[in-house]
């Protein structure tokens, strides 16, 4: 019983603490980088955050080339998620 009362009480004094707002200003941006395969480039990423009046909003765009049985492959990966603030 005691330890149940400890928990709950931990419990109501730490979620305060987890509900503060953050901070998304210093990731705000554009980022890109070369992928590399083998020691060559084989294509690009792009990453990128915007923040709206309500929303955070991340890109990331991946497009690169490999040889796959002989045969030369495009591969292309896009993500686009949005967070509530």
């Amino acid at each position: 019983m005691r330890r149940c009362f400890f928990f709950l009480l931990s419990l109501v004094l730490l979620l305060p603490a987890a509900a503060e707002p953050l901070d998304v200003d210093a990731l705000l941006g554009e980022n890109w980088y070369g992928l590399y395969l083998n020691g060559q480039k084989a294509g690009y990423s792009f990453q990128g955050v915007k923040r709206d009046e309500d929303t955070v909003m991340v890109v990331e765009d991946a497009r690169f080339q490999i040889n796959m049985a002989g045969i030369r492959q495009d591969m292309l990966i896009y993500v686009e998620r949005r967070y509530a603030l």
